[in-house]
């Protein structure tokens, strides 16, 4: 009785550590994907803009514009209408910025390119990247766009306001060239498919002979 004891406590115990590994597994969060799709990236980056844009910087232009204004009993916005500004103001959207939306907008933009059928989530992309840089240097004048986007690198230079209106535009310019040419290769597919139309249609009508009774 006590070997069978024996043998039932070993063989459970090489199933728990069979199992084991999995079970523990809890630093793997099932809800987390490691792989986005492009499709679900996009409308990520559009909403974080449109949060950063109607909440921190919109705040400061509607008090100091006296566009709005809040009860006097209330305090929730007291720093921006008082214009008690320090540095710290202004880290919030920097940080979001180069933390969440520039990361999310160059992947789409890599992605799209390495693969055929995603010219409108590139063009896309790519003018949401204008639209965030344009708002960077509003707010920051210098923003670090050739090392601190294009190379990531740790201690980048500073590009000035005026060169990154030259950058902005380009983006923008590169817009509208894959635009044109997405146009094109449209234009140039519907010829293609009224070409093979016609030509089965010809091919099959000379291909017809009438048929003779004897």
């Amino acid at each position: 009785m006590k070997k069978i004891f024996t043998y039932f406590v070993s063989a459970l115990a090489l199933l728990s550590m069979g199992s084991c590994k999995s079970w523990l597994d809890i630093n793997t969060d099932p809800n987390y994907v490691a792989d986005a799709k492009i499709k679900s990236l996009l409308p990520t980056t559009q909403l974080m803009t449109a949060y950063k844009v109607g909440y921190d910087i919109n705040l400061y232009g509607y008090f100091w514009a006296q566009y709005v204004n809040q009860c006097s009993t209330a305090n929730q916005y007291y720093s921006h209408m008082t214009y008690d500004v320090t540095n710290s103001s202004f880290t919030s959207p920097w940080s979001y910025f180069y933390g969440s939306i520039l990361p999310t907008l160059k992947e789409i933009i890599t992605k799209g390119e390495a693969e055929e059928g995603n010219a409108n989530y590139v063009m896309e992309a790519k003018t949401m990247l204008a639209y965030n840089l344009y708002l960077l240097t509003s707010l920051y004048d210098k923003v670090a766009y050739s090392e601190g986007y294009l190379t990531e690198s740790q201690n980048p230079h500073f590009d000035s306001g005026e060169d990154m209106q030259k950058h902005i535009i380009g983006i923008l310019e590169e817009v509208r060239g894959l635009h044109a040419k997405a146009k094109t290769d449209e234009s140039n597919n519907r010829l293609l498919r009224t070409w093979c139309s016609e030509a089965i249609s010809t091919d099959g009508s000379s291909s017809q002979t009438p048929s003779t009774s004897r």
